[in-house]
């Protein structure tokens, strides 16, 4: 089989996709956790409100709104924005500076 660089070069690629699987495998996990995380929260907000509804009840206060409507985000913000979003951005920027770094050595 014909390869098309030196065995040399050729070991730091196969070095640097062990390193992006390694970093794939480390997001991967961190999301899972991130997902477990975010339903306990969402548990935990359940058993908040129960608490809240239960006997001890808090008098209804009726008027008008003057912050604005609620929206969706508001009512529920997640606890760590964009997390998957910066993990992988991490992860990405990590890659890329070993590849620089590898191809520094070779000059």
């Amino acid at each position: 089989m014909k390869r098309h660089c030196d065995e040399e070069t050729m070991g730091h690629i196969i070095e640097l996709r062990a390193q992006l699987r390694e970093m794939e495998r480390r997001r991967d996990n961190a999301l899972d956790r991130c997902e477990a995380l975010d339903k306990l929260v969402w548990k935990l907000r359940a058993l908040l409100v129960q608490g809240k509804t239960g006997e001890e009840t808090n008098p209804t206060i009726m008027g008008t709104s003057i912050s604005g409507p609620i929206t969706a985000a508001n009512a529920a913000p997640e606890l760590i924005p964009n997390t998957a979003i910066a993990t992988a951005i991490a992860n990405s920027k990590l890659l890329l500076a070993a590849v620089k770094d590898r191809v520094q050595q070779r000059l």
